[in-house]
């Protein structure tokens, strides 16, 4: 009997956050069919019709196709992240929504079921590409070895966490989703590679396990089936030159660098939503 008080006791705090994610979801539901058809357009006319057409010589191995259709997935990765997320909490102060004059709906419960709602679409739409990826590479080679997709797309998961929780903190203090959006991709497609380029120069021993283009490598990288034989051949060092060429970091090393990026990005972007005023 106990038991049973306490889970619905839990449920009924749990209510108010699944409001707010099923809510989310039907608001955003129509960014999430453009931007699957998108993906599934620039999945077709890079990684099918150019070797279909024979445009292209076909890739000798499996791993090779699939690593070319990940080439630009970076930047779809980046461009939903931000449509998705660049209003998540400034929407909430410019528009004055329902949710933020609600005083039986707490700020944290406002963030946890938005935040989760949208980073469910960002998901959505990066297995609308491996989905594509998968079924072109079957067209081409045969049935598919499925591990290396399936762990691929887990790094992904992980790695969608870290980019959308730096995104809702921009979201937290910037004035409109907008300026969210121009600061965001200028930072992913400019701000990581300067940053990693000047300390590499200062140090290039020093792993840049901070940049997203880094830990992006391993998304590609787990593809291949002997990603563990290759983990010693992931660096070079020119011990002429005293440099080292960075390829991908470890499995262990980018979950790390992007859980620490998830849990501090989460919870400075709730503390500013909780003290800043409506």
């Amino acid at each position: 009997m106990k038991r049973l008080k306490n889970r619905t006791r839990m449920l009924v705090k749990l209510k108010p956050t699944f409001f707010t994610f099923k809510f989310e979801l039907g608001i955003q539901k129509s960014k999430f069919i453009i931007l699957s058809l998108i993906t599934v357009l620039i999945s077709f006319l890079t990684g099918f019709l150019p070797y279909y057409l024979n445009f292209q010589n076909l890739p000798w191995e499996l791993f090779y196709f699939y690593s070319s259709s990940l080439m630009f997935f970076i930047f779809m990765l980046a461009f939903s992240s931000t449509f998705f997320f660049s209003g998540i909490i400034c929407s909430e102060h410019k528009k004055k929504t329902g949710f933020t004059i609600l005083p039986l709906l707490k700020r944290h419960e406002l963030l946890i079921g938005k935040f989760f709602a949208n980073y469910l679409l960002s998901v959505g739409v990066a297995a609308v590409q491996y989905i594509s990826m998968v079924l072109y590479g079957f067209y081409f080679y045969g049935p598919p070895l499925l591990s290396t997709p399936i762990l691929s797309f887990g790094l992904v998961m992980v790695y969608l966490l870290a980019l959308n929780s730096i995104i809702t903190f921009f979201s937290s203090f910037m004035p409109s989703a907008t300026s969210v959006i121009i600061v965001v991709l200028s930072l992913f497609f400019f701000g990581f590679g300067i940053i990693q380029s000047l300390i590499l120069s200062v140090n290039p021993y020093f792993e840049p396990l901070y940049s997203f283009y880094y830990l992006f490598n391993i998304i590609q990288e787990s593809l291949n089936p002997l990603l563990l034989y290759n983990y010693q051949h992931r660096y070079f060092i020119d011990p002429e030159m005293n440099d080292v060429w960075w390829g991908f970091p470890t499995i262990e090393g980018a979950l790390i660098s992007l859980t620490i990026y998830f849990v501090v990005f989460f919870l400075l972007s709730y503390l500013i939503f909780k003290k800043k005023g409506i």
